[in-house]
């Protein structure tokens, strides 16, 4: 399909995944008012889901775009399928885990995030930073039996780290090794 060049993810069916934090408004590429997920379904014809309904439910706004924000689709082992959403003054996990059929979302108290993905991971921790740009933080989502998340566990790794929304890097500076 058409869509704005960003990394593609594969599921355990080898099935691509791209995300498209959509179109400019007024000129300016750095913020969006869509976002849309291309993925091939299972007759291998190209389908896109448009989850800009879906972020509206949270927030009223557009979404920050670019370099700095985290651009990728994450699939966990068990096909649980995650997306960050990045605002101005906050950010928002989306969840599904129906192969995309439902999305939840989780408003984050945090403006930067950022997937650590590990294999065999489920779910995958998220790097945050603060309001402040200064603080970091390990949010450690937890699966819950009914098919939601749990995304209270949230870990301060620093009171003093630099903004990731300055430069590239911010990843290999969250754990050592």
């Amino acid at each position: 399909p058409g869509f704005i060049p960003n990394p593609v993810t594969f599921d355990s069916e080898n099935r691509p995944y791209i995300i498209e934090k959509g179109k400019p408004l007024n000129n300016v590429y750095n913020f969006a008012n869509e976002l849309i997920i291309h993925t091939l379904n299972k007759n291998k014809v190209w389908e896109s889901w448009n989850l800009s309904e879906v972020i509206k439910e949270y927030k009223n706004k557009e979404f920050r775009t670019g370099v700095a924000q985290e651009e990728r689709v994450i699939i966990d082992s068990e096909g649980g399928i995650y997306i960050a959403v990045e605002f101005i003054d906050s950010s928002l996990l989306l969840y599904s885990n129906d192969a995309g059929k439902n999305w939840q979302g989780y408003p984050l108290d945090t403006i930067s995030i950022k997937f650590e993905s590990f294999p065999n991971v489920n779910p995958p921790t998220i790097m945050a930073t603060n309001n402040d740009g200064r603080n970091l933080y390990a949010i450690i989502p937890k699966k819950l039996q009914n098919g939601s998340l749990n995304v209270s566990n949230k870990i301060k790794l620093s009171d003093n780290a630099w903004n990731p929304l300055n430069g590239g890097g911010f990843m290999r500076y969250s754990y050592s090794y």
